[in-house]
């Protein structure tokens, strides 16, 4: 199966304008100490729950077992005219591991190169 995943954090759905529907949104007690979770989009539901509220339900992925805690409405997740992928969120907090590659993204107010100067990169780096 095909199904792409995204790590990230518990604000990383509000930065992005993609609305949660259903359950909550992660948390900083989602951590590695907590029961495992994830967020599936609304294709996933489709595609593996016939339209069937997933909430709470458990699946098995990368050995262990993930509490569904919330369904995130369908976004573009790699360019504007693909067809939308079953996809999942899983907290940054429980599956981090040193070898992943790492994206931050950052919402400012005002002028967004008043505050790279401070992060040590520029605008295209």
């Amino acid at each position: 199966m095909n199904i792409f995943r995204n790590v990230i954090s518990p604000g990383y759905l509000p930065l992005m304008h993609i609305p949660l529907l259903e359950g909550r949104n992660f948390t900083v007690q989602d951590n590695e100490n907590a029961p495992a979770v994830m967020i599936v989009n609304e294709a996933f539901v489709r595609r593996f729950f016939a339209e069937r509220n997933p909430i709470g339900t458990k699946i098995h992925g990368w050995g262990d077992w993930f509490r569904v805690v919330g369904v995130a409405k369908d976004s573009k997740y790699h360019y504007l005219g693909e067809s939308t992928p079953a996809y999942f969120y899983v907290p940054f907090r429980q599956v981090f591991r040193e070898d992943m590659n790492l994206a931050f993204y950052v919402r400012t107010r005002g002028d967004s190169d008043s505050v790279l100067p401070h992060c040590g990169h520029r605008r295209g780096d």
